[in-house]
C-alpha cells in the first residue's frame, strides 16, 4: 500500500482503552522498532511503516508493574497472553499444580486443592480448543519419538516413521528426534517449534502434563466470565481488551546492535563526531522482517487498567538505560571540571558492561547514548534526575490490585502523565 503513488497513511494515535502509563510502554515499542533494521533496512521504496506515537486517553488510573499477577488469581481475573501456545501450555500446567509429588492416581487433585479455573481464548477450527485438540495430538506423537531417541541412546540409525497426516513433510520417512529438531530448524518449520518446546520443558513427564492440561482446562471448557484466567495467544488476543493483563516471557526481547554502515539512513543522525568520522550507529536487535515487534505492540496494548510485564528483559533495559545516562553525564562533568582546571587530567574512564556489551567502550558508549538513550528521555519529558525505569515501571514494591491502583495513580507525579509525541 505504501508503493501506491500519493498514499496517504492514517494512524489510529489516541486510545480509549488505557491511560498515559500503558501508552507509555507502547510507544517505547513504537520508538524500539523505529531504531531498528524494521525502519532502517525497509526504507524508501522498501519502506512497510511510518513511525508514529500514540497518547493515552481511556483509563487514568492504569500503572505498569514488573511483579507478576499470578499469584492473585483469587481476587482479580487475569488474562494471560502469550506469543507461542507452547507457552500456555507450560504456564497453565504450572498454575494446575504439576510438580514432582502429583503422581499417578492423582489427577484430582482439584477437589482436595483450589487452583485457577481457566479459559482457552478463541473460537474457530484453527483456534481455542478444536486447535488444542490438534496441537496436544501432534505433541503426542512427538514425545514417542522423544522416548525412543532416549531408549535407544538417540542412535542415527533407530528412529520412527511418524503419521502423515500429522506430519506431511516427514511422509515415509524414518526419523530420530535429535534429526527431527535438525530438520524444523534447517527448514524453518515453524508449526512444530511450539510441540518442541513443551517435550523439552516436561521431557520425561510430557504426556503427565498433557494429561493434566486436558482433564483440568480442555474438559472442564470453563468460559471466560467463569474464569479466574484467561489464557490466549497474541493472534487470538487482537481486537480485544481486558482489566488486568500479564504477558508471558516469550516475546522478543529489547536490545541493542552496532551495526557498521558507509553513509547515514533516513533516521540516522550521523552528525555526531567528536570521537572522528562515524562508521557505525546503534540500533534494536530485531529482524528486518516478521512481526515479531507488532505482536508485543499488540499483547501490551490489550490492558485497560494493569499491564504486568514480569520478563526481567524491560526493567533491566530500563535500568542500564538509565545507568548509561549516568555515566554520559558524570563523563561530561569530569571533562568539563578538567577544561576549566577544576581538577587535573587523568586516565580515561574505565570500558562499562552495559547492554549485554562486554567493556562497551566510552567512544560506543556515546554513541549508544545517542542512538538509543538519549531520544527515549527526550520523548517522555524526563528531566536529567529523572528515572526511565520509574517512569515506564510503576509500583513494583508489592502487588497492586485495581484498589491500591486508583489511589496510587492519584497521587503520580505530574510529569509521569504527560507524553511528548
Amino acid at each position: 500500500m505504501m508503493d501506491l503513488k500519493n498514499a496517504h497513511s492514517c494512524t489510529l494515535t489516541k486510545s480509549w482503552r488505557f491511560g498515559p502509563a500503558i501508552a507509555r510502554i507502547a510507544n517505547l515499542v513504537l520508538y524500539a522498532k523505529e531504531h531498528s533494521p524494521q525502519t532502517f533496512h525497509n526504507s524508501g521504496k522498501n519502506q512497510t511503516w511510518e513511525p508514529y506515537r500514540i497518547t493515552g486517553k481511556g483509563y487514568q488510573d492504569g500503572i505498569v508493574t514488573s511483579k507478576s499477577l499470578l499469584d492473585n488469581w483469587k481476587s482479580q481475573k487475569i488474562t494471560l497472553i502469550a506469543r507461542a501456545n507452547a507457552t500456555i501450555l507450560i504456564s497453565a500446567v504450572a498454575l494446575m499444580g504439576m510438580t514432582p509429588c502429583r503422581k499417578k492416581g492423582e489427577e484430582n487433585l482439584e477437589s482436595r486443592f483450589h487452583f485457577p479455573k481457566i479459559h482457552i481464548n478463541g473460537k474457530g477450527e484453527n483456534s481455542g480448543t478444536n486447535k488444542w485438540n490438534k496441537s496436544l495430538q501432534l505433541v503426542e506423537h512427538l514425545f514417542c519419538l522423544y522416548k525412543a531417541s532416549l531408549e535407544n541412546e538417540m542412535s542415527d540409525s533407530v528412529g520412527l516413521i511418524l503419521p502423515q497426516d500429522i506430519f506431511p513433510e516427514f511422509k515415509d520417512q524414518k526419523i530420530t528426534y535429535q534429526k527431527f529438531k535438525k530438520m524444523v530448524k534447517d527448514r524453518d518449520m515453524v508449526k512444530y517449534e511450539a510441540s518442541i518446546a513443551v517435550v523439552e520443558n516436561f521431557s520425561a513427564g510430557t504426556m503427565d502434563a498433557l494429561n493434566i492440561f486436558k482433564q483440568s482446562i480442555l474438559e472442564k471448557n470453563y468460559s471466560a466470565d467463569e474464569a479466574d484466567i484467561i489464557m490466549t495467544t497474541c493472534h487470538a488476543a487482537k481486537g480485544m481488551e481486558w482489566d488486568n493483563v500479564q504477558l508471558c516471557d516469550d516475546f522478543v526481547k529489547l536490545k541493542v546492535q552496532k551495526d557498521d554502515v558507509s553513509v547515514a539512513g533516513p533516521y540516522l543522525d550521523a552528525s555526531f563526531s567528536c570521537f572522528g568520522q562515524r562508521q557505525h550507529f546503534w540500533q534494536f536487535q530485531f529482524p528486518a522482517f516478521g512481526d515479531d515487534v507488532n505482536l508485543l505492540y499488540v499483547a501490551c496494548t490489550r490492558a485497560k487498567r494493569i499491564l504486568s510485564i514480569p520478563s526481567g528483559n524491560l526493567k533491566e533495559f530500563l535500568t542500564q538505560a538509565d545507568a548509561l545516562h549516568d555515566m554520559i553525564a558524570n563523563a561530561k562533568n569530569e571533562w568539563k571540571a578538567k577544561k576549566l582546571g577544576l581538577i587535573q587530567s587523568g586516565e580515561d574512564p574505565p570500558d562499562a558492561d552495559l547492554f549485554d556489551q562486554d567493556s562497551l567502550e566510552i567512544r560506543d558508549a556515546h554513541f549508544l547514548y545517542k542512538d538509543i538513550v538519549k531520544g527515549l528521555r527526550a520523548e517522555n519529558c524526563t528531566n536529567p534526575k529523572h528515572r526511565l525505569l520509574h517512569t515506564f515501571i510503576d509500583h513494583d514494591d508489592e502487588f497492586i490490585n485495581q484498589k491500591e491502583a486508583v489511589e496510587m495513580s492519584q497521587t503520580q507525579e505530574p510529569c509521569a502523565e504527560k507524553l511528548c509525541v
